[in-house]
């Protein structure tokens, strides 16, 4: 008897525990995705300019800085000592701890009320600079690094560069049919900006698309009523396309050449890159049947075409997504990314166009390089090599070949890099875990957690996924997940 009771007594309290979970409502997972579902994080998470110690802004509004080797951090500037220093500077105080960009090692700039400020913390004084006096209607800012220098639209047809306190026009004849300093081709072949600041800032490379012989294309507004019609232009297949051409601005002669980048007009222009001595220009040159690709190099200075370094074709397609990248002081070697093995994967080039080797190989994409370390002889990037599903943080010897996962959990990991390369932030979550935040060790010897997330969806009724796979009709592996209630 008294086991049956015990019984019983299990399967109440079992009951009643279940019961305290919430059903998930629609309603409750649209609204509360960004706000009380999701996972707990770091607020301003990075790495400290020229260190290995990292820093952040806790719940408290307190700016934390620890050692990459430490998992606890030290409280260094309270928000209310940042207000304090803003009165000192005769500045409005903020409300929260504004967003910052670390300068130095003790140093960081923010934005607030149209000026930039500087905030030394060995001398605990602020210093702040007007923002650049751009036009309320500039588009398409881009800075050159490290400079006050800018170029930028207006309009959204002409295109402008404020320096030193003064506009220069480059452009004066823009318009809906012919635009510049925008992107182009419909933003194809990683194309997302149409201005190239050569490394030095002397001079700016632009995109000029005239589309003036491209059919309008009406698109409808159905949240007017009536619905209204504004018409765009699209190159349909089989009629005539848009032509684009490459220009070169330098800002000490105030002068504007074109790239002669031959016919036919209508081609793609894509993954512009500067040789570091900003004396070359780098186009991958994309025919409209999108099956051929040369890459060329052409003279900044005169804009004359210099040579094609090498070609790919494809019966299918070809598709550059990123510019030529060169190896940190060897302005002879450069890493180039391409599909022609049927997967993404880095090369190892010459400046003369030929193959010194396959740096990365295997059933596996590379989808995204991030950078060098200090010496020059690593390059960091995230890969699908260890899943088509996760994404894993890896490194390659540039002179070995040697590739190196310096994540190991399966999951998706969204990594940042220390100057120098020798640690990463590691963002990384899976289905069992919302987010974990560690710092790892790019030589694999150590890692620190800085985070554990709790689950915001721990108080809600919610199935069991599991993940399988099935073949497809050419032999692919298709993932499927399963949620069971």
């Amino acid at each position: 008897m008294k086991k049956i009771i015990l019984i019983q007594l299990l399967l109440l309290f079992f009951n009643a525990g279940f019961a305290q979970k919430k059903n998930l409502t629609i309603e409750e997972a649209v609204l509360n995705a960004r706000t009380t579902f999701a996972a707990k994080r770091l607020n301003q998470l990075a790495w400290v300019k020229g260190t290995t110690d990292y820093a952040y802004v806790n719940t408290e509004e307190v700016l934390v800085r620890g050692k990459a080797t430490e998992k606890t951090g030290k409280e260094i500037l309270a928000l209310s000592l940042l207000n304090q220093w803003l009165k000192s500077a005769a500045v409005d105080t903020v409300k929260k701890f504004p967003t910052i960009k670390w300068t130095g090692t003790k140093s960081f700039e923010f934005k607030s009320g149209g000026r930039i400020y500087t905030t030394d913390l060995l001398a605990k004084k602020i210093t702040g600079r007007a923002e650049p006096a751009l036009p309320d209607d500039a588009g398409n800012i881009d800075q050159a690094e490290g400079m006050q220098r800018y170029a930028f639209t207006k309009d959204d047809f002409n295109l402008y560069i404020f320096d030193n306190n003064q506009t220069v026009k480059i452009s004066s004849d823009g318009s809906r049919q012919l635009f510049y300093g925008r992107s182009v081709h419909r933003e194809e072949f990683g194309i997302v900006k149409g201005t190239f600041w050569s490394p030095a800032g002397n001079k700016l490379a632009f995109y000029r698309m005239d589309q003036s012989m491209v059919t309008d294309y009406p698109i409808t507004d159905y949240s007017e009523k009536p619905a209204t019609d504004s018409l765009i232009k699209y190159p349909m297949a089989g009629e005539k396309s848009h032509h684009v051409a490459v220009g070169v601005y330098d800002v000490k002669n105030k002068s504007t050449i074109y790239l002669r980048t031959g016919e036919p007009a209508e081609q793609y222009l894509t993954n512009i890159a500067w040789s570091p001595d900003e004396k070359t220009i780098y186009i991958a040159v994309v025919n409209r049947g999108q099956d051929h690709m040369s890459l060329n190099s052409y003279d900044a200075s005169t804009g004359n075409f210099i040579k094609t370094l090498f070609e790919e074709n494809d019966s299918k397609y070809v598709e550059p997504q990123n510019p030529l990248r060169f190896l940190p002081g060897d302005n002879t070697k450069f890493i180039w990314e391409s599909r022609r093995d049927g997967y993404t994967h880095l090369y190892l080039y010459n400046i003369d166009g030929s193959l010194v080797k396959q740096l990365t190989k295997g059933n596996w994409e590379v989808t995204k390089v991030d950078n060098f370390n200090s010496k020059g002889d690593k390059l960091f990037f995230i890969s699908t090599i260890n899943s088509a599903i996760t994404r894993d943080y890896c490194s390659v010897e540039i002179a070995t070949g040697v590739i190196k996962r310096i994540t190991s959990q399966a999951g998706v990991h969204q990594c940042i890099l220390s100057d120098g390369g020798d640690y990463i932030i590691d963002n990384f979550a899976n289905l069992e875990i919302p987010r974990q935040l560690n710092i790892v060790k790019t030589s694999g010897t150590g890692s620190v957690t800085l985070l554990n997330a709790p689950n915001p969806l721990s108080d809600y009724k919610l199935g069991s996924t599991n993940l399988f796979t099935i073949k497809s009709d050419l032999g692919d592996d298709l993932f499927c997940r399963m949620i069971t209630p």
